[in-house]
């Protein structure tokens, strides 16, 4: 009996031959998956050095991806299978649009799924087609455009076909219905990276009392075993709390880990967390040495278990709803806000 066969036959020996409702059939099912997977894990020995060395010279080892930013890349790696990766900010830092761009970058490698609970389906189209022909989102929503403009997104239309990206807008912010589906989704279309916009709008309900912190332990542990045992990427817009804007002077507006929103889990069970500043928006336009800070978009690097930590620029285009890559001679125009700036040593 093949192991497809002997599956098939354990399904059918725990649904039975009696009339049972559909409810009752899925609930059989999934209590037999539960007590297969128990059981498969118990049944899983360690693997020893001589084992762990033959595979990873073997080459089996986690695939890294590039965002398609390679300031980003030289920083961190790129982002790996199995990871769980944190992008936090405080609103209109750019996460939104920060995620969509890492999300079309991969998804020319990639199957990529992205999960919002922020914007409409139509609305995030409207950025995609933006980020793709440069013409302002606002002109293409309002439907103000030139001849150029319609030439340009036309041929932003069709560049999008050779793109690996799904949008779902109305996905459950249910925990455990989220990891159903990704599953589902991983199994039926490929996905290798999920993207979700944003965390704060996951629940898990199933608490004997209400607690927020508990709440989001739950939840960040579930989806960072779902990018581990499916071995996909899985990147979450975070929000962060108040404490930055009652910091004051040129690094007091920088965020820091602490001030991830809700819970300490989201920086213990994150592989890398990301922090968007833009000094711009508190009206810092200028650093310590009188160069400007206009358009800059800066990603901390927080915490990275694969490599270094430190700070990536790129330049935020509001007018267009982009975000670049700063050329090497841009960079040596910049300085940090504040006076511990180093150059990111070479990865």
């Amino acid at each position: 009996m093949t192991d497809k066969e002997n599956i098939l036959k354990k399904i059918e020996n725990a649904i039975g031959q009696g009339n049972t409702s559909e409810q009752e059939t899925w609930l059989r099912i999934k209590q037999l998956c539960t007590g297969e997977l128990q059981s498969t894990l118990l049944n899983t020995p360690p693997k020893n050095l001589t084992q762990l060395t033959e595979e990873f010279f073997a080459g089996k080892k986690l695939r890294n991806m590039s965002t398609g930013f390679p300031s980003l890349d030289k920083a961190t790696g790129g982002f790996c299978e199995g990871e769980l990766v944190v992008v936090g900010g405080r609103p209109a830092m750019g996460k939104s649009l920060f995620l969509l761009h890492i999300g079309l970058n991969m998804s020319k490698q990639y199957p990529v799924m992205y999960l919002s609970y922020d914007l409409s389906d139509y609305l995030l189209f409207s950025r995609i087609i933006s980020i793709m022909s440069g013409v302002p989102p606002f002109r293409t929503v309002q439907n103000q455009l030139t001849a150029e403009e319609k030439n340009r997104l036309e041929l932003a239309q069709k560049e999008l076909s050779n793109y690996r990206l799904t949008i779902n807008a109305e996905a459950c912010n249910s925990i455990d219905m989220l990891v159903e589906y990704c599953i589902q989704q991983i199994a039926n279309q490929g996905v290798k990276v999920i993207i979700l916009d944003f965390l704060q709008m996951l629940n898990y309900k199933h608490l004997r009392r209400y607690n927020r912190d508990a709440e989001i332990d739950e939840i960040c542990k579930r989806l960072r075993d779902l990018a581990k045992e499916y071995k996909v990427c899985i990147i979450t817009a975070s929000s962060l709390n108040r404490g930055v804007e009652g910091r004051t002077g040129l690094d007091g507006k920088r965020p820091q880990l602490s001030d991830l929103r809700d819970s300490g889990s989201i920086e213990q069970m994150a592989d890398k967390v990301l922090l968007l500043h833009r000094p711009e928006y508190y009206g810092i336009i200028e650093d310590c040495n009188g160069n400007s800070l206009r358009g800059l978009l800066e990603v901390i690097v927080a915490k990275n278990v694969a490599g270094i930590t430190g700070d990536v620029r790129l330049m935020f285009r509001s007018e267009l709803g982009k975000i670049e890559d700063i050329s090497s001679d841009f960079i040596d125009k910049i300085r940090s806000v504040g006076a511990d700036f180093k150059e990111m040593p070479p990865f």
